[in-house]
């Protein structure tokens, strides 16, 4: 009988072989593990909303209260923000209330294009009013005048439903974990004249795609709350 010659991979093969699994892991890793953190944010969003939107319309019909009432009303102290969160708060599982002080937020928010949006979210305006649900989403409650809305942060929400003063809810889906980011785990909400709107509803968010103006991003919960792509 024959001799059958055995192959095997020389030391060389082998390390060449490690350094191109190696090459394709370190490409495609930070790829999938960036669409599953994009995935869950987005599943957060949309459940912020559900919650959020009820518990605007449990303040609504339990106390009497209309969103012009809400909304249409501004003035530069703690007062006003801090009664209607007081009794909104009531509907939400709330596990740390920061009030007007920072520790419920990351340090910093970011446009779209990372310039500094706000430094010590929860604490930038009077009207501030910062917190923390229990599934660890940061909320900022706070008061957006109209040419806020329609122009300087291009919230994409129709003007004739919005007030000359708009109580805004600032959603960071992961808390104070990054990137802190409008458009990536930082959207916003308006309470308009038909409740609880994301930003883009009225424009179909037709700046989130964009990053080089400041206002790039600020429109994108309406596209990922209502697109199932």
């Amino acid at each position: 009988m024959k001799n059958k010659s055995k192959y095997a991979f020389t030391l060389a093969e082998v390390i060449i072989t490690l350094v191109v699994i190696g090459v394709i892991a370190a490409l495609t890793i930070p790829m999938y593990t960036g669409n599953s953190i994009e995935k869950a944010n987005r599943a957060k969003l949309k459940k912020t909303y559900s919650v959020l939107q009820g518990a605007f319309e449990t303040l609504k019909d339990l106390n009497n209260i209309d969103y012009a009432s809400v909304s249409n009303f501004h003035n530069a102290d703690l007062t006003y923000t801090t009664d209607v969160i007081n009794k909104l708060k009531k509907y939400l599982l709330v596990s740390k209330d920061c009030g007007h002080k920072t520790g419920c937020t990351a340090p910093k928010y970011y446009y779209k294009n990372r310039k500094v949006w706000l430094n010590n979210p929860g604490k930038n305006t009077a009207e501030d009013y910062a917190l923390t649900l229990n599934d660890g989403t940061s909320i900022v409650f706070t008061m957006y005048v109209r040419n806020t809305v329609l122009n300087s942060y291009k919230l994409g929400i129709n003007n004739s439903l919005i007030y000359d003063s708009n109580f805004i809810a600032v959603v960071d889906t992961n808390g104070a974990s990054g990137p802190n980011t409008v458009s990536k785990d930082i959207f916003l909400f308006v309470l308009t004249k038909e409740g609880l709107l994301p930003a883009g509803s009225s424009n179909n968010s037709a700046n989130c795609e964009k990053a080089t103006q400041n206002y790039d991003g600020m429109d994108c919960a309406a596209k990922y709350i209502f697109d199932d792509n």
